[in-house]
């Protein structure tokens, strides 16, 4: 069943307010309980999903100016050098940007502060490179990580963060796959070629 674009937006405005979708959907449920029949909570979770990746997009030059990346890199280690805990997820939540997206940031930067401490760290273009994959491997797979207490705040990053992240990627290839499946049925079914 289709909501009309008054009742989405209220939808929305709910759901975006809302520091998690859980929290999300328990106001949504106060305030608008029959959402739930209409649309179900897999769309619900799709109109959030969207909304987050769109405002992430929007503020992209923002995180990822050297300026920031900079300073998100500094208030880490000066918290990680008090022994506080869960540092990119509150940093994140501060900054409004994704807990998987940060530690990706802080991730570079660590690279090319602590590893390669600074040496060829701008091409050409006046951007940093580091191999392709490079980061998403370290991120998949938190063992390569030469720095244990980094590798636990990436691990919290992709355990926490509902919308980027290793497990979200599989989450949605594997939904794409699943779909793929049934349109092909749907297709077979009906004699169409595709």
């Amino acid at each position: 069943m289709a909501i009309n674009q008054e009742t989405y937006d209220f939808v929305l405005e709910i759901l975006s307010r809302e520091p998690s979708f859980n929290e999300g959907l328990s106001r949504l449920r106060e305030q608008l309980p029959q959402i739930f029949d209409a649309v179900g909570e897999k769309t619900l979770k799709s109109i959030q999903a969207q909304y987050y990746v769109r405002r992430m997009r929007r503020s992209h030059h923002h995180h990822y100016s050297r300026e920031t990346r900079e300073k998100y890199y500094k208030l880490y280690k000066d918290a990680k050098s008090r022994n506080e805990k869960h540092v990119i997820v509150r940093l994140a939540s501060k900054n409004d940007i994704s807990p998987c997206l940060l530690a990706r940031i802080i991730l570079e930067e660590y690279y090319w502060n602590d590893v390669n401490h600074g040496r060829e760290r701008e091409t050409l273009d006046g951007r940093a490179s580091l191999p392709p994959g490079f980061m998403t491997d370290c991120i998949r797979d938190i063992s390569k990580l030469p720095n244990p207490e980094l590798a636990r705040e990436i691990y919290e990053t992709t355990v926490l963060d509902n919308f980027y992240g290793p497990a979200v990627d599989s989450i949605k290839k594997t939904c794409g796959m699943e779909y793929e499946i049934i349109l092909k049925a749907h297709c077979n079914q009906r004699g169409l070629s595709f």
